[in-house]
């Protein structure tokens, strides 16, 4: 998804999420699921969602558009 959304303001997505304060450095995030992001995926046209689909484990999911539409739909609903 970061590869093909671009991240809000134009920052960097990984960027923008990263952890920092006074004391610690910025670092990535990592282990968790980006809503935001996540959510975005509904509302890409079928050409970027179709990108994102292929660049999951590199085009080697069996994923589709449908699949991963529907799963995106019923996470968005858990929370």
């Amino acid at each position: 998804m970061r590869k093909v959304v671009k991240g809000v303001g134009g920052f960097d997505h990984a960027q923008w999420r990263a952890f920092s304060n006074q004391h610690i450095p910025a670092s990535p995030a990592r282990q968790f699921i980006d809503g935001d992001l996540l959510e975005q995926f509904l509302d890409l046209k079928h050409e970027s969602a179709e990108a994102v689909v292929a660049a999951m484990q590199g085009g080697h999911s069996g994923a589709t558009v449908d699949s991963v539409t529907q799963l995106v739909e019923e996470l968005s609903r858990l929370h």
